[in-house]
Order: structure tokens, then C-alpha cells, then sequence
């Protein structure tokens, strides 16, 4: 069995990803709840902070969060991304290209044991940022 350092793999990995220009998708925002209801108030909004001179909206970073934030946060920022992002077409390339990265990247029995959870998810959702965070939830507590 390897041991490895997570921090020093997620800070190998972040930089792999920056240099392809593939960071973006790898923020976690949070979509208000009712934000995939036509029609609805809060329809496309995302949570922000209580700052009330400039409130923005929450973000966080999966490299840096990862213990902090749920898996369903991870599919619902994916879920908002693929609705409402500005550049839906490059924020899905990025998408899909970051699980492509971690194909390529991640030894071939890890892969395939995190690939297998990924089959309980939403085709859809099957990207990098979901993968990420299984990697990391599976690494993290049977380590």
C-alpha cells in the first residue's frame, strides 16, 4: 500500500489543472434552494455572503475545502454550472476535460474504484469536480 500526502497530490493536481486553464469548475457555489424552479424567486441565484455592502456569492474551493463540503454541494454547484453559467459551453468542456485529467492521471484500480461510485450519480454529473470529491472522501476516512 502507498502513502501518500494529500495536501502535496492536491497541490500537484491544482497545478496541473491551472495550466490547462481548468480551475474554474473546481469552485463549489451554492444555488439558493429554489434555484432550478422556473418562475421562482430565487430562480438561478446563489447564496451569498451577509456582507451588505458588497454581498457575493459563496464559493468555495474543493482543493483547499474538500472536508468541509457535502458531496450534494459538489452535484449542485456542477447542476448550476450546467444551467446558468455565463460560458456554459467552455464551463462543460472544462468539465468534462477535468474528468478527463483524472483518467489519465489517477492509477488504473483507484480510478476504477471511484468510477464505480461514480455510477450512482446522474450520467450527467459524471465530471471532474464529482470525481474529485470521491477520490478524496474515499482517501480520507480509510486513511
Amino acid at each position: 500500500m502507498n502513502t501518500h500526502s494529500i495536501s502535496k497530490l492536491l497541490e500537484e493536481c491544482k497545478r496541473n489543472l491551472s495550466q490547462y486553464d481548468l480551475m474554474d469548475v473546481f469552485t463549489i457555489v451554492l444555488p439558493e434552494p429554489f434555484s432550478f424552479v422556473p418562475g421562482h424567486a430565487q430562480f438561478s441565484l446563489l447564496q451569498v455572503d451577509s456582507n451588505p455592502l458588497q454581498p457575493a456569492p459563496l464559493q468555495f474551493d474543493l482543493f483547499t475545502d474538500y472536508l468541509q463540503i457535502p458531496l450534494q454541494q459538489v452535484i449542485d454547484s456542477y447542476k448550476w454550472y450546467s444551467a446558468f453559467a455565463p460560458s456554459d459551453q467552455v464551463m462543460q468542456e472544462n468539465l468534462d476535460l477535468s474528468f478527463a485529467y483524472f483518467e489519465k492521471n489517477v492509477q488504473p484500480e483507484l480510478f476504477s474504484r471511484v468510477h464505480s461510485k461514480m455510477m450512482d450519480y446522474d450520467p450527467d454529473a459524471r465530471v471532474g469536480p464529482l470525481f474529485l470529491k470521491l477520490l478524496l472522501d474515499q482517501g480520507t476516512t480509510t486513511s
